[in-house]
């Protein structure tokens, strides 16, 4: 009897026996016995014909593949970090207040220059109309200054003066006359020193008119002028603070990011220096990894370096930017941050990441083509071909990885033979253990495509192929 009826002649007495059992409600253990070699027989039937129906019914997938290579690459080792913003800042205030907006909230994306919070502005703009009142003043005192004085006080300034002229001259005269008559006895010293007295006075009031009028005439002098103008610049400053004190009572972000904590809420009283917000930008993240003194000479700046975050099941490329020239002392490690591109702010601060640092010299390494590596529920592996009973069987083969150059990997797990086969072409779409037709790398990807299984239409395979490698380049 061929397998295939053995199969079904199984199935009807598992069937029939699934009836009795369900019509009697206890049975010996002879029927038990009975009824779980019958299952035993058709499970050991089914696995038997299972290789041999996938290559009779469905045929083998053909699959490009590859070489496993052994050649030199620089040694690595793979060690826990941290991802965190590239920067994080602690907003505070410039001046104190009450908080009278608090529009930022936890998780909001910030732009530069977004309004996080607005405090009362009702003393400092007082205090700015002050200051700029004041600076008018001084503004206009100056401007009187420089433009020396009125043509109308210095008529006024003119008349005095020659009044004071005219009286010093009328004096002169009255005393020269007093002088003559004290010669023939007609004058006493009484009038003489009267008319004296009015003359000295005559001319001094001439002289004090004089010094008023050319005072006058002069301007003001160059001392109170620097005065005047270092006092109206004292006072512009005074306008500028209380101007700049009025604008900082509108907080802005100084960069772009997520607001990730809130320090104030409407209401709230803040000092000068009072937290009212953290922000992070993550637009691009720095892994912070430890690294122990023995790996740390060959940590160089700019070096391009692997991390694979688990949360994300992707790998990326990242460069090393700090590497901190001071250890931790107890665990004689050095700090490392290690700088990766997030313009879809996939990576937040805080996720686990594994960082791929080189650590040795170049030595002999199992490498293969990244196109090789499959990732299924956090597992990377390869697809092995190996010999089968009717041609050619994929295995899955879980790997670890190291370093990478050009479009090689290498595998640190030691578990692909020298010169196995992978495949690198078709393996995204392979159930395992998966007959194969293994095509040559040298083949054209459009002959690749025409030799997949006819189950599939072309237009699906395409598909396949661009989400496959999308998956592999994020990886």
């Amino acid at each position: 009897m061929s397998p295939i009826i053995n199969i079904f002649s199984y199935l009807v007495e598992i069937i029939f026996m699934r009836n009795i059992l369900t019509m009697t409600s206890q049975f010996d253990s002879s029927v038990r016995r009975c009824f779980a070699n019958i299952v035993l027989r058709a499970i050991a039937c089914a696995i038997f014909l299972a290789p041999g129906m996938a290559f009779g019914q469905f045929g083998p997938t053909k699959v490009v593949t590859a070489k496993v290579l052994r050649q030199p690459m620089q040694l690595t080792v793979t060690l826990v970090g941290t991802v965190g913003p590239k920067t994080r800042s602690l907003i505070g205030t410039e001046v104190a207040g009450l908080v009278d907006a608090m529009p930022a909230r936890q998780g909001n994306l910030i732009v530069k220059g977004d309004l996080l919070c607005k405090l009362g502005q009702d003393m400092l703009g007082a205090e700015l109309e002050s200051a700029q009142a004041k600076l008018q003043t001084l503004e206009s005192q100056l401007l009187e200054l420089q433009n020396g004085t009125r043509v109308e006080d210095m008529a006024r300034l003119q008349g005095n003066l020659d009044a004071t002229i005219a009286r010093a001259d009328r004096w002169s005269f009255e005393l020269d006359r007093i002088k003559r008559l004290q010669g023939v006895d007609f004058a006493n010293q009484r009038e003489y020193q009267d008319a004296l007295s009015e003359h000295l006075s005559a001319v001094g009031a001439q002289q004090a008119a004089q010094a008023d009028y050319d005072k006058a005439v002069a301007g003001p002098r160059a001392e109170v002028l620097a005065q005047a103008t270092h006092e109206l610049a004292q006072q512009k400053a005074i306008v500028k603070r209380a101007q700049l004190d009025f604008e900082k009572t509108r907080i802005l972000a100084p960069f772009d990011g997520f607001v990730v904590a809130r320090h104030a809420e409407v209401g709230n009283w803040l000092q000068v220096g009072g937290a009212v917000v953290e922000l992070a930008d993550t637009s691009s993240v720095l892994v912070r990894v430890d690294v122990p003194e023995s790996v740390i000479p060959f940590a160089k700046i700019d070096a391009t370096v692997a991390i694979r975050i688990d949360a994300l099941k992707k790998r990326y490329d990242g460069r090393i930017r700090h590497v901190i020239p001071q250890a931790d002392e107890a665990a004689r490690t050095f700090p490392v941050e290690v700088q990766i591109a997030n313009p879809d702010y996939e990576l937040k601060s805080g996720m686990f990441a594994m960082v791929t640092l080189p650590a040795g010299a170049e030595e002999m390494t199992t490498v293969v083509p990244k196109d090789a590596l499959i990732e299924s529920d956090g597992t990377i592996y390869v697809a092995m071909i190996v010999d089968a009973e009717k041609g050619k069987m994929a295995i899955p083969v879980p790997v670890t990885l190291g370093s990478d150059q050009g479009n090689l990997i290498a595998i640190t797990s030691n578990n692909l033979p020298p010169d196995a086969i992978v495949a690198v072409y078709g393996n995204e779409r392979l159930t395992y253990p998966q007959p194969v037709f293994p095509v040559d790398s040298a083949e054209s990807e459009d002959t690749a495509k025409a030799k997949e299984s006819p189950n599939r239409s072309a237009s699906i395979q395409e598909t396949d192929k661009s989400d496959a490698r999308s998956q592999r380049s994020n990886q």
